[in-house]
């Protein structure tokens, strides 16, 4: 049904050739109708074609996200890890479900970083939204494999 480009690459020189040289060409996310919708046409660093503006938002996340002075000012991070890590301990023996717990982490950091401060309120409602935003970049759609001049909404 549809299609989908394929290369299978059987040697060691065809893979550094594709992997190394040829990088540029390959490197290149498919980009599925949520994607392009959830990321605003994808003006983000996941999921941008490589070119000038992706090579923008490397530089500018290497300087200003990663860097030295930004690492030691999320302080805020570690404290909600270690949060989670000592809730984990309490229930050690124990089932654990790691994926509330991820999301509850999520939460606490996005909100803690967002507002500057704790807040337990709304937990539910935001993994909600999170799993829907997950749901959405992982569902098929059939539209993404039947090729359409005019655009999806025209098919």
């Amino acid at each position: 049904m549809g299609f989908s480009h394929t290369i299978a690459v059987s040697s060691p020189q065809m893979a550094r050739e594709i992997l190394q040289v040829q990088d540029h060409i390959f490197a290149n996310r498919p980009a599925t109708i949520a994607i392009t919708y959830l990321t605003y046409d994808r003006v983000d660093m996941a999921f941008a074609d490589y070119g000038p503006f992706w090579r923008q938002m490397r530089k500018l996340s290497v300087m200003k996200l990663f860097s030295r002075k930004r690492a030691e000012s999320w302080d805020s991070v570690r404290d909600e890890v270690d949060s989670m890590v000592k809730s984990t301990a309490v229930n050690s023996g124990s089932p654990v479900n790691l994926g509330e717990l991820v999301f509850g982490l999520t939460h606490d950091i996005i909100y803690r970083a967002a507002f500057g401060s704790i807040s337990h309120e709304s937990k539910e409602e935001f993994i909600s939204i999170l799993q829907e935003y997950t749901k959405l970049f992982g569902a098929f759609n059939l539209a993404d494999f039947i090729p359409c001049r005019a655009g999806p909404i025209d098919c």
